[in-house]
C-alpha cells in the first residue's frame, strides 16, 4: 500500500481526533523537531516520523532519560515503500534539538544517517515531488 506524505498526515490526525483523552507523563517529548529531509512530530500519544515520500508512526509517549536519551523501536515505513522497509531513531534532546541516528533496514541491508532536528522546524523537504513518484 501506498500513502503520500499528505495522506499520512491526514491518517494520523485521524487518529488523535478519534483517541480518548490521554494525560501523557511528566518529561513527555512533545511538539515539532525538523531539518533536512526528516521531521518529527511527538504527540501524547504517537511520533509521526516524515521523511522524504515515507515516514512511520511509533507508539507514544517519549520520556527521554536523565541524559536526554530515546529509541523509537524499528517499526514498518509507510509511503513509497513496501512494509519489509523498517525505520528505527534513536535519540538524544539537547537544548533545542535532536541528534538522531536514524537506522533504515530492508532487503538491501542496513544504513545509518545522522541528524540534527530543531524544535519548531519543520521538515525541509524542498526540491523534492513525492506526488510525481504516486501512481
Amino acid at each position: 500500500m501506498t500513502l503520500s506524505r499528505p495522506s499520512l498526515v491526514a491518517l494520523t490526525s485521524l487518529l488523535l481526533a478519534c483517541s480518548d483523552p490521554f494525560t501523557p507523563p511528566a518529561g513527555t517529548l512533545t511538539g515539532t523537531f525538523g531539518g533536512p529531509n526528516m521531521e518529527l512530530n511527538f504527540g501524547s500519544r504517537i511520533v509521526q516520523a516524515s521523511r522524504i515520500c515515507s515516514g512511520a508512526i511509533f507508539k507514544g509517549p517519549v520520556v527521554p532519560d536523565a541524559n536526554g536519551d530515546f529509541v523509537l523501536p524499528s517499526t514498518s515505513m509507510l509511503g513509497d515503500f513496501y512494509s519489509s522497509i523498517q525505520l528505527e531513531i534513536r535519540g538524544r534532546l539537547v537544548g533545542s534539538q535532536i541528534m538522531a541516528s536514524v537506522v533504515i533496514t530492508g532487503p538491501a541491508g542496513t544504513s545509518t544517517e545522522q541528524r540534527t532536528l530543531t524544535r519548531g522546524i519543520k521538515g525541509d523537504f524542498s526540491g523534492y515531488a513525492c506526488a510525481l513518484s504516486q501512481p
